[in-house]
């Protein structure tokens, strides 16, 4: 292609600007009222349903056989031993998890990764615990709760951490993937579940097709990779802080639990009614709840540590002062047992002043506990102190201000980020100088043809054209990323139009779109080669 014809490609029509005026992931207005809303009623609706089941998961539970009776005795253990073991620890996990979703509800209620992560914490607790099975509830509404824990994970992974889907088209994998799992859940495995003999020999157990896991884990290892994309292409300095931790936790839960699931539902010996299995599945669950655990814990630790959300304040406070209150719960509990009877030895009955000396005491202790408490918060969740920190801040202002107001410099970056974007084979960016268009930038190595052009236009004002080639991989360019690279240059074009309104002020030509011709440019065609 010669330079006249790559000039007389370019179309000399104005573009449809569109500002994306959604770039953090906040919601508001009426979109934000009903948000909240469905979350609170989430949260209500799974409360509500887990203390209904506890009765009826509790009753199955301690319906066990003699043999697992008599393997209780001898080892010392009452007979409602597993039963009390069961709802302990699941109770245990539904509060961990609920709690932490709260804390990330109450820090950050505007935000739509916020409003997903707690979402799914909730979700998750009621998909891995007995009691939420057990509801007083149709089964299609516990049908559609599993599937919807389920779907939520692969979501969490498609949008973590700004809440946007990486990449866009993957969002459409969501309803056919949701229609699937309801339907698993509704007609297969519920009706399977409950449909058999349930005692506490091999509760909790629900019966599930490995092939059907093998896939639907697929789909976690799909959003992993996705999240590795993004790690490495997407995702700023910061987000990457964020999701380092977070993302090889969540590899690490899906790794345990996954396995752990598959072999409870592929090895036949584990699915056996003996009395040495209902410890060995005691055991086995309690690996799994504390490998779920993970799922939080890196989360409240990415809170903390990389201000995630921007609500480590708030888990700052909780991580110092729910240790606080439990440690000055005990020192209560043990000083004014102990005060009580030094006074029952001394006079032989107890006194009031045993309260009056435990409050004293807990008085003197409260700070210094405090102060340690948070100063190991601060020395495991917080990085350490930056002593350039503020002249690293200002250094980093200035590039990015000098970047905005260099025109060569934004508009280099503009083409660079472009090509790279979508993966073109090479492209070109031209600025109006003079009412003509001028080529100021072009990759190496590429002489066209042109694929793509895009205006850089503003209002009234074209300022100039960015061009892209070919894609690498011979795919096409889609509507959507069109829509979506007019976004990026409307941006731009704004910024080059400020600069070059400012050059123009002194009565130079006029930049209107009518005034521009794209003859007689010589364009260094050798740089392309």
């Amino acid at each position: 292609m010669t330079n006249q014809q790559l000039l007389s490609s370019i179309q000399i029509t104005p573009n449809n600007v569109v500002h994306n005026t959604k770039t953090n992931g906040q919601l508001d207005g009426w979109r934000l009222g009903m948000a909240r809303v469905a979350w609170l009623t989430l949260v209500a609706v799974s409360v509500i349903y887990y203390v209904s089941g506890m009765p009826t998961a509790y009753r199955i539970a301690s319906t066990l056989s003699t043999d697992a009776l008599q393997r209780f005795h001898a080892l010392g253990l009452p007979d409602n031993f597993s039963a009390l073991y069961i709802l302990s620890l699941d109770s245990t996990t539904f509060l961990f998890f609920t709690g932490v979703a709260l804390l990330i509800f109450k820090g950050r209620s505007d935000g739509r990764m916020a409003l997903i992560t707690s979402a799914m914490l909730v979700l998750t607790a009621m998909l891995y615990t007995a009691p939420g099975y057990e509801a007083r509830a149709p089964l299609w509404v516990v049908a559609a709760g599993s599937a919807l824990a389920e779907v939520s994970h692969v979501l969490f992974l498609l949008t973590f951490p700004s809440g946007r889907f990486f990449p866009r088209w993957s969002r459409w994998i969501l309803p056919p993937l949701l229609v699937w799992r309801y339907l698993v859940w509704a007609q297969i495995y519920l009706p399977r579940l409950y449909g058999m003999e349930r005692t506490g020999d091999r509760y909790p157990f629900l019966q599930q097709d490995s092939s059907d896991l093998s896939l639907f884990i697929l789909f976690y290892v799909f959003g992993i990779l996705l999240q590795i994309a993004r790690y490495r292409h997407k995702s700023t300095s910061l987000q990457r802080l964020q999701a380092k931790w977070l993302v090889g936790g969540v590899t690490l839960s899906v790794a345990l639990v996954g396995a752990y699931v598959l072999m409870l539902n592929a090895v036949p010996a584990l699915q056996a009614a003996s009395q040495d299995m209902v410890l060995v599945r005691l055991v086995g669950r309690t690996v799994r709840q504390l490998s779920l655990c993970i799922l939080p814990v890196t989360l409240l630790y990415s809170i903390e540590r990389y201000d995630l959300w921007n609500i480590d304040i708030l888990i700052s406070r909780t991580l110092v002062y729910v240790p606080l209150t439990s440690i000055l719960a005990v020192i209560y509990a043990t000083s004014l047992a102990l005060t009580q009877k030094f006074f029952i030895a001394a006079t032989g009955q107890e006194s009031q002043f045993a309260m009056v000396l435990t409050t004293l005491l807990l008085t003197v202790v409260f700070t210094p506990i405090r102060t340690e408490l948070q100063k190991f918060v601060d020395a495991h969740f917080k990085e350490a102190p930056n002593r350039f920190q503020r002249l690293d801040a200002f250094e980093q202002q200035v590039s990015d201000v000098a970047e905005i107001i260099d025109l060569h410099r934004v508009s280099a970056k503009l083409l660079t980020e472009s090509v790279q974007a979508f993966g073109a084979i090479g492209g070109a960016l031209f600025l109006i100088e003079d009412g003509r268009p001028r080529l100021v930038h072009i990759t190496q190595r590429w002489d066209g043809p042109i694929v793509v052009r895009v205006g850089l236009t503003y209002g009234a004002l074209c300022v100039g054209w960015l061009v892209l080639g070919a894609r690498a991989n011979g795919g096409a360019y889609s509507a959507a990323e069109i829509a979506r690279l007019q976004e990026t240059v409307a941006d731009v074009a704004h910024v080059i139009a400020l600069l070059r309104l400012a050059e123009y002020a002194d009565g130079a030509p006029s930049m209107a779109l009518d005034a521009v011709q794209a003859d007689g440019i010589v364009l260094p065609m050798a740089q392309a080669r």
